[in-house]
């Protein structure tokens, strides 16, 4: 489940030669944003993120690995299993770790991410597409 989490959130690196999958900053935000449902108010500058971003970059290189991530979590896992909890719970798995909807949010499928007004409910409604 977490490396499926992981996947969600995560792109290519840029640098030259490299095979590695990272979640950046701004993939940590989308994914921070799910796990504190506070979907509008953080931004990239808030501490509690900062914070998050220093406990999930273990070398401090401003890139979060799979195994920098799923470290975290299994580290967090034993430290405070409700903080675990609330994380899932925010990204819409059940406590018994399977998607609590059928699905795996996705920041490009997960209308409570998108940027895209024509994918809000509302757009549907205000150009009669209901």
């Amino acid at each position: 489940m977490f490396s499926a989490l992981f996947k969600n959130f995560s792109e290519a690196d840029p640098e030259p030669d490299s095979t590695l999958v990272i979640m950046t900053p701004k993939n940590a935000l989308d994914y921070y944003r799910l796990c504190s449902n506070n979907l509008r108010n953080v931004s990239e500058k808030d501490s509690c993120l900062e914070k998050f971003m220093v406990e999930l970059d273990r070398d401090g290189d401003g890139k979060i690995t799979e195994s920098d991530f799923m470290s975290f979590y299994q580290e967090l896992s034993n430290e405070s299993p409700q903080l675990v909890y609330q994380h899932i719970k925010g990204h819409s798995y059940s406590v018994d770790l399977k998607p609590a909807y059928g699905r795996i949010p996705s920041y490009s499928t997960d209308p409570r991410l998108t940027n895209e007004v024509s994918m809000l409910p509302r757009a549907s409604i205000a150009n009669n597409k209901h």
